[in-house]
Parts: structure tokens; sequence; C-alpha cells
């Protein structure tokens, strides 16, 4: 009894199949086939041969057209070179670490432990790395900064593309100076002093 609630009460094979052939004549649908038992392995051979062409001719065409494109390149630039001056005539152009490139000053161990009289004209900055990877200059940054030191990062355009310099001021004295590259040399960091007119 507990069996006949939960489950349904089955019809017998032979009943089931003569009541579905004659649901399809009322219908006057016809029986569906399976198209997977009629499909053999050899209809599948032409999509895997088109597949495998259209993947060789994609592989021979892709540098042919990567070519074009680039010689058309030179010819587009030319074009843009002649009205690129008139717009940058119009608005200065200012290279910033190109000036403080050209207004710094690699200052000899002599000259800082004589104290110069020019202290008041000029602030003094100690590099201590250059990195092309701005991470690496974020990590020896906040070294200084555990150590006390006011350290900033300055990026630089040069010859050999953009790095990452991390210096120590600006200090107003050679004294100060002295004060922070003892404190770096304790720590095995190397330096290098700047010199620059002060703004």
């Amino acid at each position: 009894m507990l069996n006949s609630r939960l489950y349904p009460p089955r019809r017998p094979p032979l009943l089931a199949a003569r009541s579905g052939a004659r649901q399809t004549r009322r219908s006057g649908a016809q029986p569906q086939r399976n198209s997977a038992a009629n499909s053999s392995p050899s209809s599948r051979w032409p999509a895997f041969f088109a597949g495998i062409a259209v993947g060789l001719a994609a592989s021979w065409l892709a540098p042919k057209l990567l070519l074009v494109e680039r010689q058309l390149e030179p010819q587009l630039a030319p074009e843009a070179a002649n009205t690129a001056p008139e717009q940058s005539d119009l608005l200065p152009s200012f290279n910033f670490p190109q000036l403080f490139k050209e207004n710094e000053v690699v200052v000899p161990e002599s000259e800082i432990a004589a104290h110069s009289s020019d202290d008041a004209q000029a602030d003094y900055y100690v590099q201590v790395g250059s990195f092309r990877d701005q991470a690496d200059a974020d990590t020896l940054r906040v070294k200084l900064l555990l150590l006390n030191l006011d350290a900033a990062i300055e990026p630089v355009r040069g010859d050999s593309g953009l790095w990452h310099r991390v210096v120590v001021g600006p200090l107003a004295s050679s004294a100060a100076v002295e004060q922070a590259r003892n404190k770096l040399h304790q720590h095995n960091i190397d330096t290098l002093v700047l010199k620059r007119p002060r703004r």
C-alpha cells in the first residue's frame, strides 16, 4: 500500500508502445527518428577537414595582413607630423625632469665636507636609488621613511626609458646632507649627493 502512494502504477511495456503509436496516428505527426544513430563517423570527416583548411588559411593570411598594415603606418606618420607643429607652436611646452636634470650638479665628496657659503642659494638631495619598476622604488621609499628620512620618487625619462629616482631631501645645508648620508651608510645604502638651485 505504501508503494502505491509513492510510485504511479506502471503500464505493461506492450501497452505503452501501442498507446504511443495510437497518439502519433491521431495527431498525424510522424514518429521522430534518432539522428545520432543515423549519423556515421564518416559524415564528420568533411567538417573536420574544413576546420583545418580554415585554420591554415587564417595562419597564412594573418602575417600578410600585418605586413600591409605596417607598410601603411609610415605613410600616415608624415601627415600627422605636418599637423603637430601647428598645435605645438600655440602652447609652450615644459619638460620639468629635463629642466631639473640640466640644473642639478653632482657634488664631490670634498665639497660636501667643506661648508660652503652658497648653502642659502641651493638645495641638496641625496639620491639613494634609481629603478625601472616603480614598485621597487616604492619599497625603498618606505624603508627610508621608516628611517625617518624625507624621501620622494622622481620620474626621469632618459635615453634608456623611464626611471624612478628615489631621493632624500631637499636638505638645506651640507650638515644635514652629512647626517642623512651617515644614517644611510649605517644601513648599507649607497648615496649620491645632488645640488639644485633653490627655487
